[in-house]
Order: C-alpha cells, then structure tokens, then sequence
C-alpha cells in the first residue's frame, strides 16, 4: 500500500471528525466512526434501568441493524474460534451467563463457551473499575452479572425452543443495549459518553505497551497491531495490511519482526480504515470484489469516476455537440467554485480474490481538482453519442462505466462477481482519470454482446447508443479520429457503407409491416450478426426477402428508399463488394446515423403514414 494514500486518508479523517456528525439520528452504516470503534450488524436489542433490571426487548428491524460498537485491536480483526470479546456489544454466546443451560451444550463445547463469557465480564469490569468508566456500562454490567439474558429474552418471546426444550434461534445472534432512568441517551450504540468512555480508556490499556515511530505521521504511537476487517461491507474478513507471515519471506531475513519492517501507529491504523469504510460506504463504486473510491481530503462533494456528469444535464439542452460540451464546462466551473487551488482528488480502486485473504490497491492516482475535472469532462466527451427512441428529440448523453460493463458481458455475469468483470472496470477507471486509450477487446465485447442479442429479441435502441458511444471512443483513442454522431453521405468507408444499406432495408420492411398492423423484428435485424461477419452474401438474402415489402408501399416511398440505396452504392467500389471480410465497429456507427436520419427527416411520422398508404386510396 503506497504511503501517500495512508497518508491522504489519515488527513481525510482528521477533516472529517471536524464537521458536525449526528450520531442520535444518522443511519449508523453512514456515519464515520470514532476511533477503536466499529460496524456490527445487530438482532436483538435489550432495554435495562439504571439498576441493571431487565425491562424490554425486540429484535431489530433490517433497516437499524448497523451499529457503531466499541472494540478492541483483537475483537476488530477477530476470526473463526478465537476468543475476542468486543467490550460491549457481542454475540449471544459472549454475553449470556446461562447461555449452555438454555442452548443445551455440553462437554468440551461447553467449557469454551464459558471461556468466551468468562473473558467478556473481566474486560468488562476492568473498563467499569477504571477512572473512565461510564454509568450506563455499570449498569449493563449489574444485569448480566444476573446471567439471566437467554432467560429473559425466552419469556419476553424473542427466543424461540424446540420440542426438546433447546432455543433454535439466535445461535450467533448479537445484541446491543439501552439503559433508561436518566437524561442521556439510553441508546449507548448511539451515545457519544460512552464512545469517549471507551477510547480513553483502552488509550490508556495501549500505553502500557509502549511507543514506536509510526511510519505513517512521523509521531510517535502504540503499535496498531492487527489490521482491521469489514473495510468494503460487513462480511469482509480481506485485509489491506498483514504480517502474519512468520515462515516465508513477508519481513524474515531482512528484520527480526514485522514491526520493524514498516510500523503503524494505532491511530494512524484506525484513521486510515476508518476513512476508507466511510468514503466507500458514501461514495465508492463496487462491481464484483473490485471497489473504487475517490475522494478530495477535506470532505468536499465530488463528482465520481464512475457518475456520469451529464445527468445533471437537463435533456432538452443537449440536442447538439456543442450544447453538450458547453453545458459541461458549465458543469465544471460551478463544480470547481470554492474550491482552493490546492485541492487534490484521489482514486483508488481496491481489489481481492474473495472476502478473505488480502485486498490489493490495484491503482491510486492522486491529481488536482481541475485537472480531474478536465478529465471526467474528456471522457464524457469522448465517449458520448445520441441516445434517442428513434422518432423522438435526440440527447447527447455519456454511458457510466456500469452501463458499458452490462453493455459488454451482461448482467449474469456482472451479478456472478467474475473476475473478468473485476479485470475490466480496473482497465477502465485509467480511461476516464487518466484519459488512457480505450481498450480493444472491451470495445469488441460491446459490439459483439449487441449483435448477438439481435438473434433473440429486437435490437435494444439504448444499448446500441452505448455501443456507438464506445466505438466513437475507441476511434477517437487509436485512430485519432472524430465520429460523427450524425450520418456523413460522403463518408465512403466499406463498413460505414453497408451498415447505412441495413438500416435502409430495415426502415422500408418497418413501414411496411406498420401499413399491414404486423409486429415483429424485420429482416435486416435478424440478419445483424451474420451480416456483419459476410456482409456481401448476406446482402443478397436481405434484399430479396425486402422486395415484398417494398411493393407494399405507395410510390413515393419506393423511390424514396431506391434512391438511398443507389446513393449509398454508387460509393461502393467493386473492390469493396467482393471483399469477404467481416466489418469493423463503424459499421454499426454507419447504421444508427442512417437509421436516425431515415425516422427523424421531413416529419417522419407523417411521412412514414404516407408511404405506407395504397396508391389507390
């Protein structure tokens, strides 16, 4: 992990901490958390008063489940059967006395179990017997002193037992506390005394351990020992930084112990994690197991990479180019208002094979505030087409990098965390912050994902945008050149060319059909794909089958779409005809302008109405 980002995201939480955080009402999975604190989600909450009396319990509703819970280095990076116990919130199993009597476990299970609840209650008193204890945590201390918790939380309903007398429910359950009877806040999952309660006193616990230099600040520090879980979500066990490794080569050979080889303070460790879980649980971007996250130090709102800026683009102001382009410098210079010259973006994506193991910084790029917005603005250009129901008002729009991915692979393979995909949105997040050259077989995948599904419905008119957007990027990448969004008559490239002949076959059999009341794909989208790949052969099969539909049309529709045809051909060189070749991207560039021009020229609506009436009529 580079330095800079600990050091960037030590600096963000410091910032952050500044502003004004309401921890009463906040849905706690949003809110940052306080140092030696962090996320659990909870079951079952239990009221007490002060005197440590059981008065009431419920089980949570999935909405409230997330709980800020204090922690100690061991809890927070717990795992499998290692006794942990979080100070205060924990599972079931930590909490309650008569646990085993009413879960019915025995033997060797049993004596762990009670290990478990037996290490709990001394942490616990040890954090009630010192100079910062809390009122409330006395409280909650006196009642499961009682061991009573199974017991209650049975008769109140909340537990649940089987014809043999054992609870079925809440094995693994956790359960968190209120504490009535005073004017602080009951609920001590959201009571700011006992965050504070709890950090100082396990700041006093880490001091016995003594200070090193913590690489991160330059200030001295108590070692931040294990590093934290639950950086993407609650049921990440990957972590960013480890040194566990005491048979290979992570630091043996070279330094007599991990701490040597790069040491960490614990607050530095708990500001770095605490940010980046805040920042992706706000901002971040996730696909898979890849997650990407940008952000600007001192908490301002960005755009992100993987937004598209034009949605705050009132589509009626983007019918042209130009518009589009101007109303993104607009974008950018409201965006940037504010904002001291300074101000410095970064972007990381985070990625890992499964949540657990290690998860790798696969990029991190740190630019200015202008020059990022320069670059989401060129890629916004450079990637941009018409998105339009043919017929309708055109709007130039930018597809997010989410809508290629699907364009691409698909929304199986998306939903099924493929590393392919994962692969594909690291190759992408250097194109749109770093404006690097567009990737060839991603392109292709968009092409060809769109010409394959014409096989088994109509072509989708908005993925076909998307494909279009992707090849004019493609183009502007490694050909240098710009695409036109709309049609070009003297553009005479052979792929260009015979997409404006399918389009010209499939607009006159759509009239067609209309005049007869007959709904179904024409031809020419059937043939997509196999058109593509031996345009010349399928030619002729299209064109035969449209003969039919032609004659059905009034006479100026014949003629109207003869001459397309003829217009288109006499740019066609022989050597274009007998070339067997497949086309390339610009072929499907070459059908969606011939196909917008075709619906939206002279009042297409009332002009298609005319073609298709009888010539008698």
């Amino acid at each position: 992990m580079h330095m800079d980002v600990m050091t960037a995201l030590c600096k963000t939480y410091v910032n952050l901490s500044k502003q004004e955080i309401d921890y009463k009402n906040s849905n706690q999975k949003d809110i940052l958390l306080p140092i030696s604190h962090g996320y659990q989600t909870v079951e079952i909450e239990v009221t007490i008063d002060a005197a440590g009396n059981f008065k009431d319990a419920f089980i949570i509703s999935k909405e409230d489940k997330y709980t800020i819970i204090p922690c100690t280095i061991d809890s927070a990076a717990r795992s499998g059967t290692n006794i942990a116990p979080n100070p205060l919130t924990d599972r079931l199993s930590y909490l309650a006395g008569d646990y085993c009597e009413y879960y019915g476990i025995v033997g060797i299970e049993r004596d762990k179990l009670q290990k478990y609840h037996t290490r709990y209650m001394s942490q616990l008193h040890d954090w009630n017997t010192s100079e910062f204890k809390y009122h409330k945590i006395c409280s909650i201390e006196a009642y499961l002193l009682k061991g009573s918790l199974c017991r209650d939380l049975l008769e109140h309903g909340i537990l649940k037992k089987d014809k043999l007398g054992n609870i079925t429910n809440f094995q693994s359950g956790y359960v968190r506390f209120s504490v009535i009877g005073d004017d602080d806040e009951a609920r001590v999952y959201r009571n700011t005394e006992c965050y504070k309660s709890w950090i100082q006193y396990y700041d006093s616990i880490q001091m016995q351990e003594g200070k090193r230099l913590s690489y991160i600040s330059g200030e001295y520090d108590y070692p931040a020992g294990k590093s934290p879980r639950r950086i993407r979500n609650p049921a990440d066990n990957a972590k960013i930084i480890s040194s566990n490794d005491k048979r290979g080569f992570t630091y043996l050979g070279v330094f007599r112990s991990a701490n040597d080889a790069a040491s960490i303070g614990y607050r530095d460790m708990q500001y770095m994690h605490n940010a980046l879980r805040h920042l992706i649980t706000k901002q971040g971007f996730s696909i898979g197991l890849t997650t990407i996250v940008a952000w600007e130090t001192s908490g301002r709102d960005i755009p992100m990479p993987f937004d598209a800026l034009s949605k705050d683009i009132a589509p009626e102001s983007t019918e042209t180019e130009a518009e589009y382009g101007r109303n993104l410098e607009s974008l950018k210079n409201k965006w940037l208002m504010g904002f001291p010259n300074d101000s410095e973006i970064m972007i990381i994506s985070l990625c890992s094979f499964a949540l657990q193991g290690r998860i790798s910084i696969s990029f991190y790029e740190s630019v200015s505030a202008s020059e990022y917005m320069n670059r989401l603005i060129q890629w916004e250009e450079d990637c941009s087409w018409y998105k339009v129901k043919m017929g309708s008002r055109n709007q130039v729009f930018s597809p997010t990098v989410y809508e290629i991915l699907k364009a691409a692979y698909g929304s199986d393979k998306i939903k099924k965390e493929s590393q392919v995909v994962s692969n594909a949105v690291n190759r992408l997040l250097p194109c749109v912050v770093q404006n690097k050259k567009f990737p060839y077989d991603i392109m292709y995948c968009v092409m060809d994902n769109y010409l394959k599904s014409c096989h088994e419905s109509k072509p989708d008119m908005n993925i076909l945008a998307i494909t279009c957007a992707v090849i004019r990027k493609y183009r502007k990448d490694h050909k240098g050149e710009v695409v036109s969004m709309s049609l070009e008559r003297n553009k005479a490239d052979r792929s260009y060319l015979y997409g404006r002949l399918l389009a010209v076959a499939q607009k006159a059999e759509e009239v067609s059909l209309w005049k007869s009341g007959k709904k179904h794909s024409t031809t020419a989208e059937n043939y997509q794909y196999a058109f593509s790949l031996n345009p010349s052969k399928v030619w002729k099969s299209i064109y035969q089958k449209l003969n039919p539909y032609l004659t059905n049309l009034k006479l100026n529709g014949i003629i109207k779409y003869h001459k397309e045809f003829e217009d288109i051909y006499t740019m066609m060189t022989p050597e274009m005809v007998e070339d067997k070749s497949p086309l390339n991207e610009l072929f499907l560039i070459g059908y969606y302008c011939e196909l917008n021009e075709l619906s939206n020229r002279n009042n297409d609506k009332y002009q298609d109405e005319n073609e298709g009436e009888d010539e008698n009529e």
